[in-house]
């Protein structure tokens, strides 16, 4: 309900309004009295209005010990001009809080949780002001806000992303509208962040290890590709190579990640499509080659990069490192694996149980060879297998 003045013919007529929607859904207002010309205290009309509104839903009104003495009087006078009126229907209902559920309705509803969610994570990481530094405008890094927070959400391509904008809050939020025909900047935008990647990946490593206190003892590598469908024409890293798909027929590029054991992305780097794996590893540890206090974390690594390059490259460096061996590799062991015992390691379900042994490696003295036997794995191969087998697996450690 709002106050509404009409002049008919230069005399004010003060009426009181109602807005409803008709069975067709659409807006209309109604007349619930007519006041005349009445003087209705101009800064006392919103509290008014909603002092009646508690009266005609039987509420105690939380607005009454604000009225004036006037304003009161008018909440009485008007509440009975109601009663009579038959234009004037009482609201009842079931309330939450004073609002008749029933009679709630919504039109264009946006989407605000996961996005309230994303922009306090901005937020703590102090992702704005890091890219203010590095010289963004303040349409650049809101545009990157919102790009970022569909990632987080609901990743989806550039021309896609413009259709989920409008459907969240973060437009209004953020002070911005990208359009179809805008659609330009967020690339621009892309192109922009990816030259400072290098930057901003050291920096958020910095400030999440303070933000959540963390010593980082693990570096978790790996490397994957990516195709393209086109010919991937103007792109100089796009190669044919093998292709983890099976797309050998198309273009691709890799990708190498590197993670901490928490889970949070340390660094990555993208490689032409045809490099070998094992030439990627150091071009990443230089990337992270800033130890905490003096520590070296331990490298995890997959088979594929235990290269004797890599291996010596690691005990220069000084790192403890954790390599998953070839798998033809580990029947010279079947007897270690027959004939010796094993610890269990506490805490698991038997299931779920591993035992491990470790032992020095004969062909390389100073590392260590941690041998592993796990119920999981040992199920699956007695599943695949109509004999009885024992499930094998080993580790090439040093330092650890």
């Amino acid at each position: 309900m709002y106050f509404r003045t009409k002049f008919i013919k230069g005399t004010p007529l003060v009426q009181l309004v109602e807005s409803y929607r008709n069975n067709e859904g659409q807006p209309r207002q109604r007349v619930l009295a007519s006041l005349g010309d009445a003087q209705v205290p101009e800064g006392e009309k919103k509290r008014i209005v909603k002092a009646l509104e508690d009266h005609l839903r039987g509420a105690q009104g939380l607005f009454d010990s604000e009225l004036s003495a006037e304003g009161a009087a008018w909440v009485t006078r008007i509440a009975g001009l109601l009663g009579r009126s038959k234009a004037a229907k009482p609201l009842t209902g079931a309330t939450v809080d004073g609002v008749l559920v029933d009679k709630v309705q919504t039109s264009e509803g946006v989407q605000l949780g996961p996005q309230l969610v994303a922009l306090q994570g901005w937020k703590e990481l102090g992702l704005s002001r890091l890219l203010e530094e590095m010289g963004l405008t303040v349409s650049q890094i809101a545009t990157a806000q919102l790009m970022v927070s569909n990632r987080l959400i609901e990743p989806l391509s550039e021309w896609a992303l413009i259709d989920w904008a409008e459907r969240t809050a973060l437009p209004e939020i953020l002070g911005i509208r990208v359009t179809k025909t805008t659609k330009d900047r967020l690339y621009h935008v892309s192109d922009t962040l990816l030259g400072h990647r290098k930057s901003i990946e050291e920096k958020l490593r910095a400030h999440e290890a303070d933000l959540f206190s963390l010593s980082r003892s693990v570096i978790l590598y790996d490397v994957t590709n990516t195709h393209f469908e086109g010919i991937a024409k103007k792109n100089p890293k796009a190669r044919h190579g093998k292709n983890k798909q099976h797309r050998n027929d198309c273009r691709q590029v890799a990708v190498g990640m590197a993670f901490d054991e928490y889970g949070l992305p340390l660094a990555h780097e993208v490689f032409e499509g045809n490099i070998a794996d094992t030439k990627t590893l150091e071009v990443v540890l230089n990337r992270l080659e800033v130890p905490e206090e003096g520590l070296k974390p331990v490298v995890i690594l997959d088979a594929g990069f235990a290269s004797a390059a890599n291996i010596a490259l690691l005990k220069e460096r000084g790192y403890s490192y954790l390599v998953n061996i070839t798998r033809g590799s580990r029947a010279k062991y079947a007897e270690v694996f027959e004939k010796e015992s094993f610890e269990v390691l506490p805490g698991r379900v038997k299931e779920e149980m591993i035992e491990v042994r470790k032992i020095d490696d004969p062909q390389d003295p100073g590392s260590h060879l941690l041998l592993c036997r796990s119920a999981q794995r040992r199920l699956k191969v007695s599943v695949i297998s109509t004999t009885s087998a024992q499930s094998r697996h080993i580790c090439r450690s040093v330092g650890v």
